[in-house]
């Protein structure tokens, strides 16, 4: 289970995830970028983070942010649409498939204070 967290601070981790999962999915970034979020992955996968990270990890940690209501529609539309669109092309299916299944609807009650979530490009 991941640390708890103060919620703006969640919400900056979250938005970093997303930029750097986003930008491999659509090309932008390769995942040789992994260090530049290696601190928000480890905040989000707490104990469970091995030593050495993969965009796997990345994608567990985005997972996690999207479960905890701390990615919001927008962002979640966006993923969909990417994850649609790279079925299966993009590095760690499993995790992909994983974050698949976390992308639903952000919980109602939640309101995040991101005004736009867009795609690395």
């Amino acid at each position: 289970m991941a640390p708890v967290q103060p919620t703006a601070q969640q919400d900056i981790i979250a938005k970093k995830l997303f930029k750097f999962v986003s930008g491999v999915l659509n090309g932008a970034f390769s995942e040789d970028t992994l260090p530049s979020i290696d601190a928000e992955v480890r905040s989000m996968l707490g104990s469970a983070a091995p030593t050495d990270l993969h965009f796997a990890h990345a994608c567990e940690a985005l997972a996690q942010s999207i479960k905890d209501g701390h990615v919001p529609k927008q962002g979640q539309d966006v993923l969909r649409k990417l994850l649609c669109d790279q079925h299966m092309v993009a590095p760690s299916p499993a995790s992909i498939l994983r974050l698949m299944c976390l992308v639903p609807r952000l919980p109602t009650g939640r309101h995040n204070s991101f005004s736009s979530w867009s795609v690395a490009s």
